[in-house]
């Protein structure tokens, strides 16, 4: 009898845990998605489980104390992305990840959208390399153009096929320790303990693929949340993130094409609905942008 109690408190215990994590995640969502041209970067941050992500906040902190662009509040976006204080029990279940990764993939969604002269990236930690990866991989609706994962539970054996391949992203950065254990025994994926592998290899390499922007950092003696405390990875995280070199990801075929917008201000931008440089005749955008 004492064991019916405890397992219905338990199994309580979780569905209240999940009602309140459905509740915060849908009244997060946004009122509305009104176009701001003038927002030139846009940087989220997604902390990992059992944390407040007091981290985001201090990374903020730095990038507008070094980069004046930052604190610019009608330039840029400093978003914190937190989706509540969850157990490890609760993030493993398959339900509630594929519902958190949707939940995400639905957010940057609607930072592209909002923000479509921005360049946007997107840094998270543990938990949240992996919601931000796989709303990456399951959206035709996201671009970024840099994806930093500090102690990444997404496969070390990731091949990025449909998100560099499909140019969803311009650059990744992944930072990896050998000394990470929790990225180690990880039910998912181990790229925050090795980075990320070509089948085959045995050791992290700083560049493991020739022809994709993929680059690892790989530390000595690093633990989970060490990163955090370490002025050398703050730096590297400092020169990854310098606004200078950043650009807006437009590729050939952009994601709100045929659409098109421009002014003498921003760099073209495709924008749903509105087309003001859209040939209708040759069923083609007459500013397409580039690359290389």
């Amino acid at each position: 009898m004492l064991g019916f109690i405890i397992l219905w408190s338990i199994i309580g215990v979780i569905v209240v845990i999940l009602l309140i994590l459905i509740l915060r995640t849908r009244f997060a969502m946004f009122k509305g998605r009104r176009r701001d041209y003038k927002v030139k970067y846009v940087i989220c941050a997604a902390h990992g489980i059992r944390t407040k992500g007091k981290w985001i906040i201090d990374l903020f902190t730095l990038l507008k104390d070094k980069y004046p662009e930052y604190a610019n509040p009608e330039e840029t976006r400093l978003i914190p992305i937190r989706y509540g204080y969850l157990l490890a029990s609760i993030c493993v279940l398959g339900f509630v990840k594929n519902y958190l990764i949707n939940w995400m993939r639905r957010k940057l969604e609607a930072y592209c959208e909002m923000y479509p002269a921005a360049s946007i990236i997107y840094f998270g930690h543990s938990y949240g390399t992996l919601l931000g990866y796989e709303a990456l991989r399951r959206s035709d609706n996201i671009y970024l153009d840099r994806l930093v994962l500090v102690a990444s539970i997404v496969s070390s054996h990731e091949i990025f096929d449909d998100t560099l391949g499909m140019r969803k992203v311009r650059e990744i950065y992944c930072f990896c320790s050998e000394a990470d254990e929790v990225c180690k025994y990880n039910p998912f994926g181990h790229s925050g303990y090795w980075g990320f592998r070509q089948n085959g290899d045995n050791e992290c390499s700083p560049r493991p693929y020739d022809e994709l922007e993929v680059y690892n950092y790989c530390k000595k003696n690093m633990e989970h949340s060490g990163y955090f405390a370490d002025e050398e990875t703050r730096s590297e995280w400092m020169e990854i993130l310098d606004p200078r070199e950043i650009v807006t990801p437009l590729p050939d075929e952009h994601w709100l094409c045929p659409f098109m917008a421009s002014s003498n201000i921003y760099s073209p931008a495709c924008v749903k609905e509105i087309c003001k440089l859209y040939d209708k005749e040759s069923n083609e955008c007459l500013l397409v942008v580039k690359k290389g």
